[in-house]
């Protein structure tokens, strides 16, 4: 193999590193937004079934309810107090169906998924070159075109995909590099601890 082919065959392999190690970057990144927007349609689905309920039921039968703990409760005071709150209620649906959109919560996960999905074929081209090569199925300027072309590609998904915050990201890389180290120890010993919440604790009693 030729130097300059070496040094493109160790280019091809980077950028295999930074597409998997951004794909769980953004991996992570679908699954924090995604759950948060979920769960808010959830609140909001229950919430909103609850006052609806609650609209349609009768006054009359919740101030019999409270007048056996106390007798002299007044029933237009009762009656009242479950209008305003109501009413309180429906600007608390209105603000939760407004959530989404002012945290913008179900865009960032649907970019953050698109850019899964980008690396994801990304790697899948980066592992079809490799395997071409070691087959001899490519000449030298067919690879080094080949790895033009995915530099191309990662820096053109890279400008596409929503910025990372420092702290998501150191995040995330440490969790793929133990994922890493986990597949790594697994070839050797199948019983090994695959659980990433124990791998990231010891790391922190380390640190400390």
């Amino acid at each position: 193999m030729s130097n300059k082919l070496e040094v493109y065959s160790k280019v091809l392999k980077d950028y295999e590193y930074l597409a998997q190690l951004l794909r769980q970057i953004h991996s992570d990144l679908f699954s924090k937004y995604k759950l948060r927007s979920d769960l808010l349609l959830a609140g909001n689905v229950l919430f909103s079934t609850f006052i609806t309920i609650l609209a349609v039921a009768d006054v009359s039968g919740f101030t019999d309810f409270l007048k056996f703990f106390n007798p002299n409760i007044n029933a237009f005071i009762v009656k009242y107090i479950f209008s305003i709150f109501l009413i309180i209620s429906g600007f608390v649906i209105l603000f939760i169906s407004l959530g989404d959109l002012i945290l913008n919560w179900r865009d960032k996960y649907s970019k953050h998924e698109s850019g899964v999905k980008f690396l994801t074929g990304l790697i899948a081209t980066i592992d079809e070159i490799d395997k071409l090569m070691k087959n001899n199925s490519l000449t030298e300027d067919q690879f080094i075109i080949r790895v033009e072309e995915i530099k191309e590609k990662y820096l053109l998904i890279c400008e596409m995909l929503p910025l990372i915050p420092d702290q998501e990201f150191l995040k995330s890389k440490q969790k793929y590099l133990i994922k890493r180290k986990i597949s790594t120890q697994m070839d050797t010993d199948p019983c090994v601890d695959t659980s990433l919440k124990n791998y990231i604790e010891n790391c922190r009693k380390i640190e400390k």
